[in-house]
């Protein structure tokens, strides 16, 4: 949390400390999913601050997908695993 200045690294809202039901309450997150590797679990440049909402909303569709949701100007999707970038 300090090292990304108490922001929501997806949605840049600040994250509430302390509050575990709150909507803006901070959660780590693993950028690539751990998958029961310590290595990856333990790596601090894996981790990221995400709020609440982000991390059970957003990222957890991310996952199911198995890609990265979001597109350039030009309405092209960013994730070179996007179905379309096949």
């Amino acid at each position: 949390m300090f090292r990304d200045l108490f922001m929501c690294q997806r949605c840049e809202c600040i994250v509430v400390t302390g509050q575990r039901n709150h909507p803006r309450a901070a959660n780590v997150n693993h950028k690539v999913p751990h998958k029961e590797s310590e290595a990856l679990f333990f790596d601090l440049n894996n981790t990221e601050t995400v709020c609440q909402t982000c991390h059970s909303g957003l990222i957890q569709r991310e996952e199911a997908r198995g890609y990265m949701i979001g597109s350039d100007i030009n309405g092209r999707p960013l994730d070179p695993k996007h179905p379309w970038n096949r």
